[in-house]
């Protein structure tokens, strides 16, 4: 794959953070590990948010996720630090839909 910005809508299905991409076969795919917290942080009480990204910066973007580089023991995926929340979460192996191996970094952007 090519460097590219991509694009979810990540909507609250019962009480979890899920999104769908039916290019890539995602159906309500569920963020967990940290992801949800990071979420609940950005939108508050809002139910649906839009988030661009992609491992090159781009004008606009907001945070900037770094990979864990300690040895971190957990289901099978990808850990990640998100400098300006100083929050780490968890990426599930959906990340390999977007990217032909997990980035070291990548930035993110978010609409409400």
């Amino acid at each position: 794959m090519t460097n590219s910005i991509f694009t979810i809508h990540v909507y609250k299905h019962g009480k979890q953070w899920v999104f769908d991409d039916v290019l890539r076969g995602l159906d309500k795919e569920a963020l967990v590990g940290g992801t949800d917290a990071i979420i609940d942080k950005l939108v508050g009480k809002k139910k649906e948010v839009t988030i661009v990204f992609s491992d090159i910066a781009f004008p606009g973007h907001t945070l900037t996720c770094v990979k864990a580089t300690e040895d971190l023991q957990g289901p099978v995926g990808t850990y990640y630090y998100c400098n300006e929340l100083g929050m780490q979460f968890w990426l599930c192996p959906a990340l390999l839909k977007f990217f032909d191996t997990p980035p070291e970094m990548f930035y993110a952007a978010y609409t409400v």
